[in-house]
Protein backbone atom coordinates (compact mmCIF):
# COMPACT_ATOMS: atom_id res chain seq x y z
CA UNK A 1 0.00 0.00 0.00
CA UNK A 2 1.62 3.18 -1.34
CA UNK A 3 2.12 5.89 1.29
CA UNK A 4 0.38 8.97 -0.12
CA UNK A 5 2.25 11.66 -1.10
CA UNK A 6 1.66 15.48 0.43
CA UNK A 7 3.73 17.86 -1.03
CA UNK A 8 4.57 19.86 -3.66
CA UNK A 9 6.56 22.74 -2.92
CA UNK A 10 10.06 21.67 -2.25
CA UNK A 11 10.79 20.51 -6.02
CA UNK A 12 14.57 20.37 -5.65
CA UNK A 13 15.30 21.38 -1.83
CA UNK A 14 15.48 23.73 0.74
CA UNK A 15 16.64 25.66 3.66
CA UNK A 16 15.03 26.16 6.83
CA UNK A 17 14.87 28.78 9.22
CA UNK A 18 12.27 28.40 12.26
CA UNK A 19 12.05 31.73 14.07
CA UNK A 20 10.86 31.51 17.52
CA UNK A 21 8.25 32.64 19.22
CA UNK A 22 8.35 33.27 23.45
CA UNK A 23 6.64 30.85 25.26
CA UNK A 24 3.86 32.55 27.80
CA UNK A 25 2.99 30.74 30.87
CA UNK A 26 -0.25 29.48 29.92
CA UNK A 27 0.43 28.19 26.59
CA UNK A 28 -0.47 24.67 26.31
CA UNK A 29 -1.29 24.32 29.79
CA UNK A 30 -4.68 23.43 31.36
CA UNK A 31 -7.70 26.30 31.61
CA UNK A 32 -8.65 24.65 35.02
CA UNK A 33 -7.95 21.65 37.91
CA UNK A 34 -7.78 21.61 41.58
CA UNK A 35 -5.53 24.08 42.62
CA UNK A 36 -3.38 26.84 40.65
CA UNK A 37 0.07 25.45 39.14
CA UNK A 38 3.33 26.53 40.26
CA UNK A 39 6.68 26.32 39.25
CA UNK A 40 8.54 23.18 40.06
CA UNK A 41 12.15 23.37 42.38
CA UNK A 42 14.73 23.13 40.25
CA UNK A 43 15.49 19.79 42.21
CA UNK A 44 12.43 18.75 40.71
CA UNK A 45 14.06 17.01 37.83
CA UNK A 46 10.73 14.97 35.35
CA UNK A 47 11.69 12.42 32.66
CA UNK A 48 9.97 13.47 29.26
CA UNK A 49 8.83 10.01 27.65
CA UNK A 50 5.82 10.11 24.94
CA UNK A 51 3.72 7.47 26.51
CA UNK A 52 2.62 5.03 23.09
CA UNK A 53 -0.12 2.71 23.70
CA UNK A 54 -1.90 -0.01 21.39
CA UNK A 55 -5.07 1.54 20.19
CA UNK A 56 -4.17 5.26 21.75
CA UNK A 57 -5.47 8.11 19.50
CA UNK A 58 -4.50 11.74 19.61
CA UNK A 59 -6.01 14.36 17.71
CA UNK A 60 -4.42 17.63 17.17
CA UNK A 61 -6.09 20.63 15.54
CA UNK A 62 -3.24 22.19 13.42
CA UNK A 63 -3.17 25.64 11.72
CA UNK A 64 -0.45 25.65 8.80
CA UNK A 65 0.62 28.58 6.29
CA UNK A 66 3.02 27.99 3.52
CA UNK A 67 4.62 30.78 1.13
CA UNK A 68 6.58 30.27 -1.92
CA UNK A 69 8.63 32.48 -3.71
CA UNK A 70 10.77 31.69 -6.71
CA UNK A 71 9.92 31.77 -10.87
CA UNK A 72 6.44 31.88 -9.16
CA UNK A 73 4.71 32.91 -6.10
CA UNK A 74 2.41 30.33 -3.72
CA UNK A 75 0.67 31.19 -0.68
CA UNK A 76 -1.44 28.61 0.98
CA UNK A 77 -3.45 28.37 4.33
CA UNK A 78 -4.18 25.11 5.50
CA UNK A 79 -6.46 24.19 8.73
CA UNK A 80 -6.50 20.55 9.34
CA UNK A 81 -6.96 18.12 12.21
CA UNK A 82 -3.84 15.44 12.81
CA UNK A 83 -4.99 11.54 13.79
CA UNK A 84 -2.09 9.97 15.65
CA UNK A 85 -3.14 6.65 16.16
CA UNK A 86 -0.93 4.22 17.84
CA UNK A 87 -1.17 0.36 16.24
CA UNK A 88 1.11 -1.43 19.57
CA UNK A 89 4.63 -1.38 19.90
CA UNK A 90 6.95 -2.87 16.81
CA UNK A 91 9.45 -5.61 17.23
CA UNK A 92 13.34 -4.27 17.24
CA UNK A 93 14.94 -7.72 17.47
CA UNK A 94 18.97 -7.15 17.91
CA UNK A 95 17.95 -3.20 18.52
CA UNK A 96 18.16 -0.91 21.17
CA UNK A 97 15.31 0.78 22.62
CA UNK A 98 11.53 0.16 21.77
CA UNK A 99 8.90 1.37 18.96
CA UNK A 100 5.72 2.10 17.87
CA UNK A 101 3.76 2.21 15.22
CA UNK A 102 2.44 5.48 14.54
CA UNK A 103 -0.54 5.63 11.77
CA UNK A 104 -0.73 9.28 11.49
CA UNK A 105 -3.51 10.69 9.10
CA UNK A 106 -3.97 14.55 8.07
CA UNK A 107 -7.65 15.59 8.16
CA UNK A 108 -8.30 18.68 6.20
CA UNK A 109 -10.80 21.12 6.90
CA UNK A 110 -9.85 23.96 4.84
CA UNK A 111 -7.15 24.82 2.38
CA UNK A 112 -7.08 27.89 -0.23
CA UNK A 113 -4.23 28.17 -2.58
CA UNK A 114 -3.38 31.22 -4.54
CA UNK A 115 -0.88 31.61 -7.32
CA UNK A 116 0.74 34.72 -9.13
CA UNK A 117 3.31 34.04 -12.22
CA UNK A 118 6.37 35.30 -12.83
CA UNK A 119 4.87 38.31 -15.13
CA UNK A 120 2.37 38.67 -12.46
CA UNK A 121 -1.02 36.77 -13.59
CA UNK A 122 -2.89 35.80 -10.80
CA UNK A 123 -3.37 31.70 -11.17
CA UNK A 124 -7.17 30.48 -10.02
CA UNK A 125 -7.52 30.27 -5.93
CA UNK A 126 -7.69 26.71 -5.56
CA UNK A 127 -10.09 24.95 -2.40
CA UNK A 128 -9.47 21.57 -2.23
CA UNK A 129 -8.91 19.28 1.15
CA UNK A 130 -7.86 15.81 1.41
CA UNK A 131 -7.06 13.38 3.99
CA UNK A 132 -3.78 11.86 3.45
CA UNK A 133 -0.21 10.35 5.38
CA UNK A 134 2.07 12.96 5.73
CA UNK A 135 5.36 13.02 3.95
CA UNK A 136 7.31 12.52 7.32
CA UNK A 137 10.36 9.45 5.57
CA UNK A 138 10.82 6.99 3.71
CA UNK A 139 11.23 4.79 6.62
CA UNK A 140 7.20 3.75 6.46
CA UNK A 141 5.91 0.13 6.40
CA UNK A 142 2.02 -1.55 6.50
CA UNK A 143 0.56 -3.72 9.35
CA UNK A 144 -1.30 -6.09 6.90
CA UNK A 145 -3.83 -7.29 10.23
CA UNK A 146 -4.89 -3.94 10.60
CA UNK A 147 -4.62 -2.43 6.72
CA UNK A 148 -2.63 0.79 7.92
CA UNK A 149 0.45 2.36 7.09
CA UNK A 150 2.72 3.11 10.29
CA UNK A 151 6.01 5.08 10.87
CA UNK A 152 8.54 3.47 13.47
CA UNK A 153 8.82 6.49 16.28
CA UNK A 154 10.56 5.93 19.87
CA UNK A 155 9.25 7.05 23.37
CA UNK A 156 11.75 10.44 22.72
CA UNK A 157 10.32 11.34 19.07
CA UNK A 158 12.94 9.47 16.94
CA UNK A 159 11.55 8.49 14.11
CA UNK A 160 13.03 4.90 13.00
CA UNK A 161 15.37 4.59 10.17
CA UNK A 162 16.66 1.53 8.17
CA UNK A 163 20.07 0.52 6.33
CA UNK A 164 17.89 1.07 2.77
CA UNK A 165 17.29 4.50 4.32
CA UNK A 166 18.94 5.98 7.36
CA UNK A 167 17.69 9.90 6.77
CA UNK A 168 13.97 11.57 7.13
CA UNK A 169 12.16 14.20 5.02
CA UNK A 170 12.04 17.99 5.38
CA UNK A 171 9.09 18.75 3.19
CA UNK A 172 5.85 20.55 3.88
CA UNK A 173 4.38 20.24 7.19
CA UNK A 174 7.23 17.71 7.99
CA UNK A 175 9.17 18.97 10.71
CA UNK A 176 5.67 19.51 12.75
CA UNK A 177 6.20 15.78 13.13
CA UNK A 178 9.55 15.00 13.65
CA UNK A 179 10.21 18.03 16.13
CA UNK A 180 10.94 18.14 18.89
CA UNK A 181 13.79 15.20 20.35
CA UNK A 182 12.61 14.76 23.99
CA UNK A 183 15.57 14.64 26.32
CA UNK A 184 17.48 11.39 26.90
CA UNK A 185 17.42 11.97 30.56
CA UNK A 186 15.28 13.89 33.67
CA UNK A 187 15.33 17.84 33.17
CA UNK A 188 14.63 21.12 35.32
CA UNK A 189 14.54 24.40 33.81
CA UNK A 190 16.74 25.90 32.61
CA UNK A 191 18.23 22.06 31.13
CA UNK A 192 19.72 22.23 27.54
CA UNK A 193 20.43 18.64 25.35
CA UNK A 194 20.82 17.96 22.00
CA UNK A 195 20.31 15.33 19.28
CA UNK A 196 20.96 15.15 15.54
CA UNK A 197 18.06 14.54 12.81
CA UNK A 198 19.49 12.60 9.74
CA UNK A 199 17.24 13.91 6.88
CA UNK A 200 17.07 15.09 3.83
CA UNK A 201 14.95 18.66 2.08
CA UNK A 202 12.86 17.72 -0.76
CA UNK A 203 10.74 15.33 -2.44
CA UNK A 204 13.59 13.65 -4.44
CA UNK A 205 16.73 12.00 -2.95
CA UNK A 206 19.92 11.94 -5.41
CA UNK A 207 21.29 8.61 -4.60
CA UNK A 208 21.28 6.29 -7.55
CA UNK A 209 20.81 9.16 -9.75
CA UNK A 210 23.35 10.20 -12.37
CA UNK A 211 26.02 8.00 -10.97
CA UNK A 212 25.86 9.93 -7.57
CA UNK A 213 27.90 7.73 -5.11
CA UNK A 214 25.87 9.44 -2.21
CA UNK A 215 22.93 11.45 -1.86
CA UNK A 216 21.86 14.80 -0.35
CA UNK A 217 20.96 13.89 3.36
CA UNK A 218 22.94 15.48 6.16
CA UNK A 219 22.49 15.94 10.31
CA UNK A 220 19.99 18.50 11.41
CA UNK A 221 21.48 19.71 14.83
CA UNK A 222 18.94 19.55 17.41
CA UNK A 223 19.47 21.74 20.58
CA UNK A 224 16.71 22.16 23.33
CA UNK A 225 15.86 23.70 26.23
CA UNK A 226 13.28 23.45 29.04
CA UNK A 227 11.81 27.06 29.70
CA UNK A 228 9.54 26.09 32.63
CA UNK A 229 8.32 23.27 34.14
CA UNK A 230 4.83 23.76 35.98
CA UNK A 231 3.40 21.28 38.41
CA UNK A 232 0.56 20.81 40.34
CA UNK A 233 0.56 17.71 42.41
CA UNK A 234 2.19 14.76 40.31
CA UNK A 235 1.26 16.72 37.15
CA UNK A 236 3.97 18.53 35.71
CA UNK A 237 3.75 20.71 32.32
CA UNK A 238 7.24 21.18 30.74
CA UNK A 239 7.85 24.02 28.36
CA UNK A 240 10.36 23.52 25.81
CA UNK A 241 11.92 25.77 22.73
CA UNK A 242 14.44 24.52 20.05
CA UNK A 243 16.71 25.56 17.44
CA UNK A 244 17.46 23.40 14.13
CA UNK A 245 20.35 23.85 12.40
CA UNK A 246 22.16 21.85 9.37
CA UNK A 247 23.04 22.29 5.86
CA UNK A 248 24.15 20.47 2.85
CA UNK A 249 26.60 21.64 -0.04
CA UNK A 250 27.70 19.84 -2.86
CA UNK A 251 30.88 20.92 -1.97
CA UNK A 252 31.23 19.82 1.22
CA UNK A 253 30.23 16.43 0.31
CA UNK A 254 32.46 16.78 -3.12
CA UNK A 255 33.00 12.64 -2.47
CA UNK A 256 29.39 12.16 -3.12
CA UNK A 257 29.35 13.16 -6.82
CA UNK A 258 31.35 12.40 -9.73
CA UNK A 259 33.70 15.03 -10.99
CA UNK A 260 32.57 15.73 -13.92
CA UNK A 261 29.26 17.32 -11.53
CA UNK A 262 31.20 20.21 -9.92
CA UNK A 263 31.84 21.84 -13.18
CA UNK A 264 28.23 22.29 -14.24
CA UNK A 265 26.15 21.99 -11.23
CA UNK A 266 26.25 23.30 -7.41
CA UNK A 267 23.60 22.86 -4.81
CA UNK A 268 23.46 24.01 -1.72
CA UNK A 269 20.39 23.69 0.93
CA UNK A 270 20.66 25.26 4.50
CA UNK A 271 18.41 23.96 7.37
CA UNK A 272 17.95 26.75 10.23
CA UNK A 273 14.99 26.82 12.46
CA UNK A 274 13.58 27.18 16.24
CA UNK A 275 10.13 25.91 17.54
CA UNK A 276 8.19 25.79 21.25
CA UNK A 277 6.09 23.43 22.82
CA UNK A 278 3.83 22.63 26.46
CA UNK A 279 4.26 18.83 27.29
CA UNK A 280 2.26 17.08 29.57
CA UNK A 281 4.75 15.00 31.53
CA UNK A 282 1.88 12.99 33.52
CA UNK A 283 0.18 12.02 30.40
CA UNK A 284 3.21 11.48 27.97
CA UNK A 285 2.14 13.70 25.37
CA UNK A 286 2.39 17.30 23.72
CA UNK A 287 -0.66 19.30 24.66
CA UNK A 288 0.85 22.55 21.94
CA UNK A 289 3.24 23.12 19.55
CA UNK A 290 3.84 25.85 17.19
CA UNK A 291 6.52 27.75 15.07
CA UNK A 292 8.12 29.33 11.75
CA UNK A 293 10.21 28.51 9.36
CA UNK A 294 11.85 29.77 5.83
CA UNK A 295 13.51 26.81 3.65
CA UNK A 296 16.07 28.39 0.82
CA UNK A 297 17.24 26.09 -2.01
CA UNK A 298 20.09 28.03 -4.04
CA UNK A 299 21.56 25.93 -7.42
CA UNK A 300 23.98 27.19 -9.57
CA UNK A 301 24.43 25.44 -13.01
CA UNK A 302 26.77 26.29 -15.77
CA UNK A 303 25.27 27.38 -19.20
CA UNK A 304 26.80 28.17 -22.32
CA UNK A 305 25.65 31.28 -24.26
CA UNK A 306 26.92 33.09 -27.42
CA UNK A 307 30.15 30.99 -27.11
CA UNK A 308 30.29 32.21 -23.47
CA UNK A 309 30.57 29.80 -20.22
CA UNK A 310 29.08 31.03 -16.76
CA UNK A 311 27.22 30.48 -13.87
CA UNK A 312 23.13 31.19 -13.59
CA UNK A 313 22.15 31.22 -10.39
CA UNK A 314 18.49 29.83 -8.99
CA UNK A 315 16.97 30.40 -5.62
CA UNK A 316 13.67 29.21 -3.91
CA UNK A 317 12.49 30.52 -0.78
CA UNK A 318 9.48 28.57 1.21
CA UNK A 319 8.06 30.27 4.62
CA UNK A 320 5.83 27.97 6.69
CA UNK A 321 4.27 28.75 9.97
CA UNK A 322 2.23 26.47 12.69
CA UNK A 323 0.70 26.07 15.44
CA UNK A 324 -1.22 22.93 16.92
CA UNK A 325 -3.08 21.78 20.03
CA UNK A 326 -4.25 19.11 21.65
CA UNK A 327 -8.08 18.15 21.26
CA UNK A 328 -9.42 17.15 24.56
CA UNK A 329 -11.37 13.22 24.07
CA UNK A 330 -15.10 14.86 24.36
CA UNK A 331 -13.84 17.66 21.99
CA UNK A 332 -15.44 17.54 18.30
CA UNK A 333 -13.27 18.29 15.48
CA UNK A 334 -13.33 21.69 14.35
CA UNK A 335 -16.10 22.26 11.65
CA UNK A 336 -15.33 23.13 7.97
CA UNK A 337 -16.00 26.87 6.94
CA UNK A 338 -19.75 27.30 6.45
CA UNK A 339 -20.54 24.03 9.01
CA UNK A 340 -20.48 21.43 6.28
Amino acid sequence: MALTRAFRFLGAAAALALALAGCRPNDGLPKGGAGPLVRARPDQAVLLRYQFAKDQLLRYEMSFKLRSDGETVVDERLRAVIYQLCLGPLPNEGGSGEFYKLNIIRHEIERVKKGRTATGKEDPTVNLVRNVEPDISPNYSYDRELNRNFFPCDARGNFGWTPRAKFHRVAYDSLVYLLPVLPAGPVAAGATWGAEIPVYVGPDYYYGQEGYRGGNDFPLKFAGRVEQVWARGPERYVQLSWTVDGAFDTHQYADRFPLDFHGRRRLVQEVRGSGRATFDAERGALTAKSGQATVIFTSWTRVTRENQAKWEKATTRHTLSYDCRLLAKDEPDPAPPGGR
